[in-house]
This record gives structure tokens, C-alpha cells and sequence, in this order.
């Protein structure tokens, strides 16, 4: 619930005080529970505080504005059964973060999106899982999930999507979390992981990656007969460059790794002058 009792008073204070006055943004926003209208997050209303779970029921729509920060208590989600449109700007982003003063990799849940998710320009951090979603693959729910020019660290996981419609990442960073991406039907482009324990985790169905760097990982891509492809991609400095099975790789400079290919099935190797492999 908005504090607008003490936002009065706040521009009251401002009329007084003039250029001494605190922003009109000075004070927080609680919210917790369900949301059954469609609603907006302001820059003016930010820092928005999650006290408890907030579900966008089917139907309605959540929209951020640019420069929004939501900060979340422990545990706490951010749950999306209707639409959440998150685009903020590449000079104003959005912040999706812990409102733990000395946060760790999942000190809150993350958003959970079974229905619709659009995010640009946002930074996703110390959650459990910063964005994800899963479904049935006869009865549902069927998401819609997508993320581009957006930040994703110290989570647990960053992007962890177990449905069977296609999900979408381009042009993200992933630094510092324990899987960055981890499923299935997931498609990623011009992409950098950094400092992740596993930077993709695939499973079973395929995991596309395009035109992507991988470095300082532990594992930069692992694949559990995800039967995706892995194509223009550079992965260098890792300790290990590709593990598992059923993927293949085309046109990737793999090189300067401690392991450049630990294959522990089949791996497929495609395009002329195919793949530069070096350990």
C-alpha cells in the first residue's frame, strides 16, 4: 500500500524547504499479494518492497518503468500468471534485487513467470532463481518468455526455464551465479558468461546458443543430450569448454580452456573448417 499520507507531507515539506526538499522517490512502496487490475510501477513510487509474494493473476498486466528498483524480502517472489512488461532503458534500468542489506546468491525467489514476461534493460540479482518458468508439455501452462540487454549475478540460478515453448536471451550478461542458464528450449544470442560455476545447463531438449562468449567459468556449456546447437560461439578460459552429449558445434573457436571438450557421449562436429578446438 502507498504511503501517500507521508507523500503529502513530503511535498509539503518540499514547498517549505524548496531546493533542500527530498525527492519525491525519497520514500518505499510496500506491496505483497495479488494483483487484479492492470498496474504500473513508477520511477516516483520506487523503491517498490516486496514484503510478501505478489501474483499478477491472468488477465492483467504488470508494467515497470525504466529507473524502477524492487527490492524483495527473503524468500519472497514475484509471480506472473498474467503479463509483466520490465523495459527499462539502457540508462535507466530496472533492479530486480534483495532488500538484504548484505544479500548472497538466493536471498530472495526470483519471478516466476508461467504466463507472459517481457524484460529489457534490468539487472537480476541475488535471487534463487532470478527468471524462471516451467510447463506441461500437454497441459500447460505455456509461457512466454523473454529477456534481452539485461544483467543476471550472484543468483543461484539465472535463467532457469523448464517449459516446452521457446524462450529467448539475447544480448545478456551472466556473471558470478551457480548456473547461469539451466533447461530446455531455450534460445541464446550474442550473449556473455562470466565467472558462472555452469554457464548453460541443458537438458534433454535443446538448448540453442549463437554468437556468444564463454570465459572464466568452471563449465562453460553442459549438455544432457540436449540435441541443440552451439554455432559462432567463442569459449576460452574455462576449465572446462563443452561437457556431456548430443550437441553439436559449428563454426566455435574453443581454445584455452583447462578441458576443452570432456565428451562423455556423442558430440557432433559441423561447417567447414568446423569447430577450432585447442585444450
Amino acid at each position: 500500500m502507498k504511503k501517500e499520507k507521508a507523500r503529502t507531507a513530503v511535498l509539503a515539506l518540499g514547498m517549505v524547504l524548496g531546493p533542500f526538499a527530498l525527492p519525491m522517490n525519497a520514500l518505499a512502496t510496500d506491496v505483497s499479494g495479488e494483483i487484479n487490475q492492470d498496474t504500473t510501477w513508477t520511477f516516483s513510487g520506487s523503491p517498490y518492497i516486496i514484503t510478501g509474494d505478489v501474483t499478477v493473476n491472468d488477465g492483467y498486466t504488470l508494467t515497470i518503468e525504466p529507473g524502477v528498483s524492487a527490492k524483495f524480502e527473503a524468500a519472497t517472489r514475484l509471480i506472473i500468471l498474467g503479463k509483466l512488461v520490465a523495459k527499462g532503458t539502457d540508462t535507466d534500468r530496472i533492479l530486480f534485487t534483495s532488500n538484504d542489506p548484505a544479500p548472497t546468491k538466493g536471498s530472495w525467489g526470483g519471478i516466476v513467470a508461467p504466463g507472459v514476461a517481457s524484460i529489457r534493460f534490468a539487472t537480476i540479482e541475488h535471487a534463487d532463481s532470478g527468471l524462471s518458468a516451467a510447463g506441461g508439455i500437454w497441459d500447460g501452462p505455456f509461457p512466454h518468455v523473454t529477456i534481452s540487454d539485461s544483467l543476471l549475478r550472484n543468483n543461484t540460478r539465472g535463467f532457469a526455464y523448464y517449459a516446452y515453448v521457446e524462450s529467448t536471451v539475447d544480448r545478456c550478461t551472466f556473471e558470478n551465479n551457480t548456473d547461469a542458464v539451466v533447461g530446455q528450449f531455450i534460445v541464446i544470442s550474442n550473449s556473455v558468461f562470466t565467472n558462472n560455476e555452469y554457464g548453460v545447463v541443458g537438458y534433454s531438449y535443446r538448448v540453442n546458443v549463437y554468437s556468444s562468449t564463454f570465459s572464466g567459468n568452471h563449465v562453460a556449456l553442459f549438455s544432457r543430450d540436449t540435441r541443440g546447437e552451439v554455432k559462432y560461439s567463442t569459449i576460452s578460459g574455462n576449465g572446462t569448454g563443452v561437457q556431456g552429449s548430443y550437441m553439436s558445434l559449428s563454426y566455435d573457436t574453443i581454445a584455452g580452456n583447462t578441458i576443452g571438450i570432456m565428451q562423455e557421449f556423442a558430440l557432433f562436429l559441423w561447417g567447414p573448417s568446423i569447430t577450432t578446438i585447442y585444450t
